[in-house]
Formats: structure tokens, C-alpha cells, sequence
């Protein structure tokens, strides 16, 4: 589910030649999770920016950086956004309570920085435009407010959906569960194994899918088809008439995605291991 904006990221690169600044949220991991260390978050955050660099980003043009490592530079502009918002505004925005540890509540100017790092950096102002999940948004809401306060444009923002957990449209994948998602370094047996235990809009028997039909707007394997995994339109719409007609039944479909998630995660496992190499090349560091 993380690869969705990433992908989407690469694409304006290679269209646009535009730059890419990838923020690691190690700290907002530790101040959320009790069960984590700061150690194992900043590990995380890593093997992460290995999977951004599998995509095949340019170097020159991609900048990573953990709020960590990158703190000194970041907390200068993150100080300015939190001198902008108010402890109400925080609250009433992200719900936080009376228990909410104070590093979470200031995290938002943190998350904030980035919008104006590319025009702390270069001098001038820059438009930014931010590609990320639709539970984000709050974050950009926020600093669209202050950006004007502080003399730079308002980033934009584009949200993708989230993909449906493997377990069907109750959830979203999650990296805390296990079974509900396919991670990027799943063996190739155990991601054909999940594609096939997955929850699909398919009917209970042969007879009633035949009869009835299936519903591919709840159906998790035409869901990652759909928006990854199947690029032929034309192809995309015959399963999905072919689903509900009853005509295509769920195993073909797990078959084809299965097929296309195995050659994909084959393929990003071995660029992930030459990202190792290249690592230092991507990253920005105080």
C-alpha cells in the first residue's frame, strides 16, 4: 500500500523531471508506537528509503532524509509552522487529548516542514505538490494555512485511495497485521500464497457466480489489478464485465494477479538489494 504514492512520485519524475523529497517519519513512529524503540524506528525508516530507491527514482534528482538525522535543518522551519497553529486548531484537527504526548502534538509542523524545504534550500520560492495517502490530508490543510504567513506558496496535494486490506473492504492493508497486507520483502511463495487466501466479490459457489455474478467494487484482487498491477485498460474492463456477467471467475483472476505480484516483488527484492549500494547518494543529512 505504501508503494501507491511512490509509484505515482516516480511517474511525475519521469514525466515532469521534476524533483523528489521523501521525508521518514522515524520520530512520529516512536512517539506513536510504545511498543517500538527509537532505534528500531530509525531502522525502519531505512529499509523504507531502500524501497523508494528500488523504484528506480534519479539520484539527482531525489532527496531523502529522516526527521532525525535531517532534525537541525527541519526544526528551523518546523519552529516557524508551530509558532502559526494553535494548541485548539492541533486538537480539533487531529483529535488529540489531554493524554496525546506533547511530541505528537507538535509532530504536525514537523510533518510540515518539507513543503518548504525545497525553497529553504534553493532561496526562492518553490510550488511543491505532495502525493500521499487521503489520511494525510489533515497534515496539508494545515500547512496551506500557515504557508502564506511565512512567504511561500500553498503546496498542493493529490490523495490516492488506500488499497484494500488482503482480508477485504472492512480494512486497509496494515503493516501491524500481518495477513491483511503483502510486504516488499514477502518471499515470492508466501505473496502467491496471500493473492490466493484473499478476499474477493466473487459468489459463495460456481452455480450462484454463474447465475448472479460477482461484485469487483469490493473485490480486493480486482482492486490491485486495477490500480497497479493490469496497465491494459481494455483488459481491465473485460474482467470487470466479465466478473459481474459471472463469466470470469475468481481463481483466473488470482492467477493473473499472482502472476504479476510474484514477477513485480522479483524484481523490486533484487533492485532493493543494489539500492544498498546507492543508498548515500540519496540521502540528505545535517
Amino acid at each position: 500500500g505504501h508503494l501507491v504514492p511512490w509509484i505515482f512520485c516516480k511517474w511525475l519524475q519521469d514525466k515532469f523531471d521534476c524533483e523528489f523529497y521523501f521525508q521518514m517519519t522515524d520520530d512520529e513512529k516512536f512517539m506513536m508506537r510504545p511498543d517500538l524503540t527509537l532505534e528500531q524506528t530509525h531502522a525502519f525508516a531505512y529499509e523504507n528509503a531502500l524501497d523508494v530507491i528500488a523504484l528506480g527514482f534519479d539520484p539527482k534528482k531525489t532527496f531523502i532524509f529522516s526527521d532525525i538525522d535531517y532534525a537541525k535543518t527541519l526544526y528551523k522551519i518546523s519552529i516557524q509552522v508551530a509558532k502559526n497553529v494553535t494548541t485548539s486548531t492541533a486538537k480539533a484537527v487531529f483529535g488529540f487529548k489531554n493524554s496525546t504526548n506533547i511530541g505528537m502534538v507538535f509532530f504536525p509542523s514537523v510533518q510540515a516542514a518539507p513543503c518548504f524545504l525545497p525553497s529553504v534550500l534553493k532561496g526562492y520560492n518553490v510550488p511543491v505538490l505532495i502525493p500521499a495517502a487521503i489520511d494525510q490530508d489533515p497534515y496539508w490543510r494545515i500547512t496551506r494555512d500557515v504557508a502564506p504567513k511565512l512567504g511561500y506558496y500553498k503546496p498542493a496535494a493529490i490523495h490516492n485511495m488506500f488499497l484494500p486490506g488482503l482480508e477485504g473492504p472492512s480494512g486497509k492493508m496494515s503493516a501491524s497485521k500481518s495477513d491483511t497486507a503483502i510486504f516488499s520483502v514477502d518471499p515470492p511463495k508466501e505473496v502467491d500464497k496471500k493473492v490466493k487466501r484473499a478476499f474477493t466479490g466473487g459468489g459463495q459457489t460456481v452455480k450462484e457466480h454463474k447465475e448472479k455474478g460477482g461484485n469487483p467494487g469490493v473485490c480486493t484482487i480486482y482492486q490491485y489489478l486495477y490500480f497497479i498491477f493490469e496497465e491494459d485498460n481494455k483488459k481491465i474492463k473485460e474482467i470487470h464485465d466479465g466478473c459481474k456477467s459471472g463469466e470470469v471467475f475468481c481463481g483466473e483472476c488470482k492467477n493473473l494477479l499472482s502472476e504479476k505480484l510474484v514477477k513485480f516483488i522479483t524484481k523490486h527484492q533484487a533492485n532493493r538489494e543494489k539500492a544498498k549500494d546507492v543508498l548515500d547518494k540519496f540521502l540528505l543529512k545535517d
